[in-house]
């Protein structure tokens, strides 16, 4: 009777020291799905970020070339660009 009662109890904590094992993974699983998603909003954020300054490069060198502003005067603006970028 003693033994039987030993293995029972050893049998169900493996059973429930598996089962929190388990619970640990899904949480680690969800944690690295949490973290690829806030990388992949982090670089399309900064892509974003990237294409509006070129935008804001050109029209400047546009009107660079349309000879609206003076070189220093397109200088500046890019570096305020490139600021607010």
């Amino acid at each position: 009777m003693n033994t039987i009662v030993k293995i029972i109890v050893l049998a169900s904590l493996c059973l429930i020291l598996n089962k929190v094992h388990a619970q640990d993974t899904i949480q680690r699983t969800l944690k690295d799905i949490r973290l690829e998603h806030l990388e992949k909003y982090k670089d399309t954020i900064a892509m974003q970020e990237r294409n509006l300054l070129k935008s804001e490069v050109e029209v400047i060198n546009q009107q660079l070339e349309k000879r609206e502003i003076t070189k220093e005067k397109a200088d500046a603006l890019k570096q305020e660009a490139a600021k607010k970028r």
